[in-house]
C-alpha cells in the first residue's frame, strides 16, 4: 500500500504518522481521527496531509484501504497438473523450433562476445545459460546487475541473450536499448510475444505459459521451458562446433 515514491514525499511529522501506523497495524482501524491524533501527539491536519500523500481523500478512506491491505491473502492456486508444460513441449516439437535453435547456435558461434542478461529469477537463469553454453565450448558471460556499466564500443559482433518473463522489466529494457544501439544482435527469451522486449529483439523465443504471482508481486511462473531452451541452444552449439571441426 505504501509506495516508495509516496514515502519519499513525507515530511518529518508525516513520517512519524507512517511509523505509528506500522507499529499499531490493526489498532489504527478502531480509532477516530481525533483519537489517533491524541495518541500519537500529532495534529489531525498533519494526519490528513499524510493520508492525501499516500493517495487517500481522508482518514476514513485510509482506514478502508489499510484494512484491505492487511486482509490481503496469497491468491496463488497451487496445481500439481503438468498439462501446461506438456502442452508447451507438444507445441514446439516441430521442425521450425529446431531450425530457430540451429540459427541461434550458429550466431553464437560466429559472435565475438556472448552476453546473457537477466534480473532476479531471470538473472539466475542467465547465469545458468552462460555456464551451460560455456561448458559446451563457447565462452559466455552473464550480466545480472542492471546498473553495471556497459561499454558498448567493445560489444560489436556480439549476441545478447535477454531473459525476462514479463518482457517489461525497466532496468533490463534500458540495458537492451543501449546494446541494440551498439549493433548487438538481441535474442529475447520471454513469456509474451507482444511485450516491449520482443519489440526490441532481432529474434524471439516465447513460451506462452500462464503468468503466476505469489503474494501479488513475486513471479512464480514455471521456468522449465526456459531451461529447456537454454539447454537446446547449448547442445546445438556443441553439435555445430564438432561438425565444423570434423569438416576441417
Amino acid at each position: 500500500m505504501f509506495a516508495i515514491e509516496q514515502i519519499k514525499l513525507l515530511n518529518d511529522l508525516e513520517r512519524e504518522v507512517y511509523q505509528a501506523v506500522l507499529l499499531q497495524k490493526e489498532k489504527v482501524l478502531t480509532k477516530t481521527l481525533k483519537q489517533f491524533s491524541m495518541e500519537i501527539h500529532i495534529s489531525p491536519a498533519t494526519i490528513l496531509r499524510f493520508c492525501k500523500k499516500i493517495g487517500c481523500n481522508g482518514f476514513t478512506e485510509f482506514k478502508v484501504r489499510y484494512q484491505l491491505f492487511l486482509d490481503k491473502k496469497d491468491t496463488y492456486q497451487f496445481s500439481e497438473s503438468i498439462s501446461e508444460i506438456l502442452d508447451y513441449f507438444y507445441k514446439i516439437d516441430k521442425i521450425s523450433f529446431y531450425e530457430k535453435i540451429t540459427q541461434i547456435a550458429q550466431i553464437i558461434l560466429d559472435s565475438k562476445f556472448v552476453v546473457f542478461i537477466g534480473v532476479g529469477s531471470s538473472g539466475i537463469l542467465a547465469e545458468y545459460g552462460a555456464r551451460y553454453i560455456t561448458n559446451m565450448g563457447k565462452m559466455c558471460f552473464s550480466l545480472t546487475d542492471p546498473f553495471y556499466p556497459i561499454l558498448t564500443k567493445d560489444l560489436d559482433q556480439s549476441i545478447v541473450i535477454v531473459l525476462s518473463e514479463s518482457g517489461e522489466t525497466l532496468e533490463t529494457l534500458n540495458q537492451v536499448k543501449n546494446l541494440k544501439e551498439a549493433d548487438s544482435f538481441i535474442l529475447a527469451i520471454t513469456n509474451h510475444a507482444d511485450c516491449t522486449l520482443s519489440k526490441f529483439a532481432d529474434l524471439n523465443l516465447t513460451y506462452h505459459l500462464n503468468s503466476k504471482r505469489s503474494l501479488e508481486f513475486f513471479d512464480v511462473t514455471s521456468q522449465v521451458p526456459v531451461i529447456f531452451i537454454l539447454e537446446s541452444i547449448g547442445k546445438m552449439v556443441k553439435k555445430l562446433s564438432l561438425e565444423d571441426n570434423h569438416g576441417k
